[in-house]
């Protein structure tokens, strides 16, 4: 058998496109794919907990447990038991194996290799993704209350830690928003500590609110900075959740989170939710 080891690098959003990309050269070199989350410093979580792939024609696990022959299997001389213990290094904007000057981002030359490391980011969105049953319990048990008191709402999504966006901005948009569709009702996703109390300082007359409190990094990437990480997980899927049961939706469209929302509106057979995306996007 030959494996495809994946090693999660990056966001949510940036380690399941590269997962797609992980998927797509399991099947196309008929390997067994093992999907390594844990060393992913903004997850460190294994990928089972919280998700599935509905994929018929891919043989994955999450661990490196049951691996036939392990001790015989080595990647570039280096024995698959340690393999787990590396994570990745970015150089130069391509990802290396930990430790090492191995180019995971390397597509060629690993053809016939018994087992093969990948690491890097897709422009192709994850394709069949499934939230396992316990974590959408949750999710709907978290949200559908609030959900019901506030509908109809605009949803925001407003990205401003290392990816940076004008909140002057944003309060025109909400502004405009609310007087033409007549709603008050204004849902907040965000990264940036102080921004839930600063639109509530400059448009005092709307009701704002939001699902999750978060930590102040700072000013720094959430996902790296923010050391719960299942809190951290389940609270964007419930923020997700959120906004694709919004009226209308103000993206931040510099993030990948807010292209994959959209995304995700036109793709429905590979929705993250099995619910309707009616929301309107306002750029």
């Amino acid at each position: 058998m030959k494996y495809l080891i994946y090693k999660g690098t990056g966001g949510l959003v940036h380690m399941l496109n590269g997962l797609q990309a992980a998927i797509e050269l399991a099947k196309k070199e008929q390997r067994h794919l093992i999907i390594d989350t844990k060393r992913t410093s903004s997850f460190r979580k294994n990928f089972n907990d919280y998700f599935f792939i509905w994929d018929k024609e891919l043989d994955y696990q999450t661990d490196y447990s049951n691996i036939n022959d392990c001790d015989e299997l080595y990647f570039e001389d280096i024995p698959i038991r340690e393999i787990e213990e590396h994570g990745t290094k970015l150089i130069d904007g391509k990802y290396y194996l930990s430790n090492s000057t191995i180019l995971l981002q390397n597509l060629c030359s690993m053809e016939n290799k018994q087992v093969r490391v990948y690491a890097g980011y897709s422009h192709n969105y994850i394709k069949n993704l499934r939230i396992k049953t316990n974590i959408l319990y949750e999710i709907f048990d978290n949200c559908f209350e609030i959900i019901e008191k506030y509908k109809p709402y605009i949803s925001v999504h407003f990205r401003n830690t290392d990816m940076k966006n004008s909140i002057n901005v944003f309060i025109k948009k909400i502004r405009k928003a609310s007087k033409k569709y007549k709603i008050k009702n204004i849902f907040i996703a965000t990264d940036d500590f102080f921004a839930f109390d600063s639109f509530k300082h400059f448009l005092p007359k709307l009701n704002f609110f939001r699902i999750c409190n978060i930590p102040n990094c700072n000013g720094k990437n959430m996902h790296y900075h923010f050391q719960n990480k299942d809190e951290l997980i389940k609270n964007t899927l419930k923020d997700l959740y959120m906004i694709i049961k919004s009226k209308y939706f103000i993206p931040s469209i510099n993030s990948g989170i807010s292209k994959w929302l959209i995304h995700q509106q036109n793709d429905v057979e590979n929705r993250l939710f099995d619910d309707d995306y009616n929301f309107e996007v306002i750029q």
